[in-house]
């Protein structure tokens, strides 16, 4: 049998599909190793490219390449759905397939970490309860082994409180420190001196939207690259 993990506006958190061999044919992730969208791969290839070719050592932006695709509801989009592709590192999206525009043509990089940080699956633009539905914030590792063997590891949970999303939450500006600290798996906050002596960890720019502060190391990476940081990556 064929699974998958795909996120689904009407089960919690991501749901594992089962489709028999034999009708693999119609299943939305029998061809989850290519690309859903000429658009999708452009965009890729555009950034990761490089990357994968050896022609670079900076690192991926999405990822070595697409590992799933599905049409999720969105209540702008056509129909009623939307055409995402997932990578390991983030998610595209064709909200609109009529239009084009902008640097990536109208494919976006959504908001996938503050769905998962805030627990608000976004079923459309607007504001109100029919395209927003509450859940409670992902309880899986950021980065790293899986939770099974990762156990002390922060969650996305752990974030809700210092993530910029719907708390109203901003950092001050510290534009010239240093970077040390960290944060638990239960959301408390602490301090390394030894990880504020690292090389990168100054901070280099305040976004005055969200409230937060860039160390240098992310701050080289998001504006290093081929495509436009703010079309690739949105506020930091």
């Amino acid at each position: 049998m064929d699974t998958a993990w795909f996120r689904h506006p009407r089960l919690g958190g991501l749901a594992l599909g089962i489709a028999p061999q034999d009708s693999a044919a119609a299943a939305p992730w029998t061809r989850q190793r290519e690309f859903a969208s000429p658009r999708f791969e452009n965009v890729w290839r555009d950034a990761d490219a490089a990357v994968a070719e050896g022609r670079t050592n900076r690192s991926w932006t999405w990822g070595p390449g697409p590992w799933f695709d599905y049409k999720e509801f969105y209540h702008q989009s056509p129909n009623g759905l939307r055409q995402v592709q997932y990578f390991d590192k983030a998610r595209m999206e064709i909200n609109n397939p009529a239009t084009t525009s902008g640097p990536l043509a109208d494919v976006t990089n959504g908001l996938l970490p503050v769905e998962l940080v805030s627990g608000r699956l976004k079923l459309g633009d607007g504001t109100g309860p029919d395209q927003n539905e509450q859940r409670e914030p992902a309880l899986l590792p950021v980065a790293g082994d899986p939770q099974s063997e990762n156990l002390d590891a922060p969650t996305y949970a752990s974030f809700r409180s210092v993530a910029t999303s719907d708390n109203g939450y901003k950092d001050q500006n510290k534009v010239g420190q240093r970077v040390g600290a960290t944060l638990g798996k239960d959301g408390a906050i602490g301090f390394r001196q030894d990880l504020a002596e690292q090389r990168g960890t100054d901070i280099a720019v305040y976004e005055s939207v969200t409230g937060h502060n860039v160390p240098r190391v992310f701050n080289d990476f998001r504006n290093g690259g081929p495509i436009p940081a703010i079309a690739a990556f949105g506020l930091p």
